[in-house]
């Protein structure tokens, strides 16, 4: 990191499959449409519009973006002198964080990120505000069901209660199967697996598994 905060804006115009690992720097994920995937040990817990997710230093997570979602980041290095927060979960009053990055966008795209200037100073707001935020990791009853289908869906390939996915995130369940169902092949891809054993697994003809994997997540 060349700053001790830096922010990255994302447009994710394919699936992107993160690797399992623990950062040497915190982030603050924000969520402006779409949906962002977190896996914390056994759980992953999906970040939706307008929600922002805090993930601490050496925290092991693996983030899946879903094709089409908008999100910004937030990257805190150790180097801090402010005490951030140690436990993962959500930032409840947004508020601030989506204000701050809808300006340090706006700099951004005239090339003004002087870390003496406007842009540094909001960087080092956002960063104040988290300081003194208590993320929180107690999970809503229709979030902990939507977790469970996902989960679900890893292990049979099929979901129950559609339309509590649907409330849950505001999209469409057979878009979440379809990226959660690319996203598996994608892993078996960079383990090594050729697209027939994939598609034969799958019960697909190979040209089906080769399409979806280009036209979700942009490979092959």
């Amino acid at each position: 990191m060349q700053q001790a905060i830096e922010f990255h804006p994302m447009t994710a115009e394919h699936l992107i499959v993160g690797p399992r690992k623990s950062h040497p720097h915190s982030t603050a994920i924000l969520v402006h449409t779409g949906a962002v995937l977190v896996r914390l040990g056994k759980f992953e817990i999906p970040v939706c519009q307008n929600k922002v997710f805090w993930l601490p230093s050496g925290c092991l997570n693996a983030v899946t973006v879903l094709q089409g979602s908008v999100i910004s980041t937030f990257d805190l290095s150790v180097r801090s002198t402010i005490s951030l927060p140690a436990r993962a979960g959500f930032i409840r009053d947004t508020s601030l964080v989506e204000a701050a990055a809808q300006q340090l966008r706006q700099l951004a795209d005239k090339n003004t990120t002087n870390w003496d200037g406007a842009y540094g100073r909001l960087l080092r707001c956002v960063r104040d505000f988290i300081a003194y935020s208590t993320p929180d990791d107690r999970y809503s009853v229709e979030l902990i069901n939507t977790m469970k289908e996902i989960e679900a869906f890893e292990k049979s390939g099929s979901v129950a209660n559609k339309v509590a996915i649907e409330k849950t995130l505001g999209m469409d369940a057979e878009f979440l199967t379809e990226q959660l169902r690319v996203r598996a092949w994608v892993r078996n891809r960079k383990s090594g697996q050729k697209i027939d054993k994939i598609a034969k697994n799958a019960q697909r003809p190979a040209e089906e598994v080769a399409h979806l994997l280009e036209k979700v997540a942009g490979t092959i």
